[in-house]
């Protein structure tokens, strides 16, 4: 059991962006925080990237399992999104994509308890939006100013569809995004 975590962690830790998009309008930050006992290991991923137009895509979800091979199908996931973000970088069309990824795997492993959730956004600083999909995944939270300067946060109200790997139909909602917000993803993994 010892040396399977060990690997997991190793895998999963590899598979996760050694540096983040350094971009003069935005700052983007990461932080992995291992499960409860410290030591846990799996599907949980994060990615930021520059897309071909300019825009930021940003992804953060969870592979279910805490093991090699849920490690192993997150950089699988990972991978997938990235490659179609780059090609049409809608954000429920990506998902609409990876999410028949997660189901032929599935079908190719022989289970039907595969399943990711994942919230995936493109960010356009020069048009100060901000487009986001999510497939089962906690809500990202908005932290903004008012005009006063007093700082509000609230959960962004998105539609939260089905997991991937379960099918369902993916949309994606537009919401303002202006200097001086931060948007903060996060797992419950």
């Amino acid at each position: 059991f010892e040396t399977q975590h060990g690997t997991a962690q190793l895998l999963q830790r590899s598979m996760l962006p050694e540096n983040l998009p350094d971009l003069p309008q935005l700052r983007v930050a990461a932080r992995y925080e291992a499960g409860v006992d410290g030591n846990a290991a799996g599907g949980d991923f994060y990615d930021a990237f520059v897309l071909p137009d300019g825009c930021l895509g940003i992804v953060l979800g969870d592979v279910a399992g805490h093991d090699v091979q849920a490690a192993a199908r997150m950089g699988q996931v990972r991978a997938a999104l990235r490659a179609l973000a780059l090609n049409d970088s809608r954000p429920d069309r990506v998902l609409t994509g990876v999410d028949r990824l997660v189901a032929s795997l599935g079908a190719e492993g022989g289970t039907d308890e595969l399943f990711v959730t994942v919230v995936f956004g493109v960010l356009d600083p020069d048009g100060a939006r901000m487009t986001l999909s999510s497939a089962g995944h906690p809500a990202p939270l908005l932290r903004r100013c008012t005009p006063e300067g007093e700082p509000t946060a609230r959960y962004l109200d998105l539609p939260t569809g089905t997991p991937l790997g379960l099918g369902g139909h993916r949309v994606s909602s537009s919401v303002e995004f202006v200097p001086g917000d931060t948007l903060l993803l996060y797992s419950d993994g």
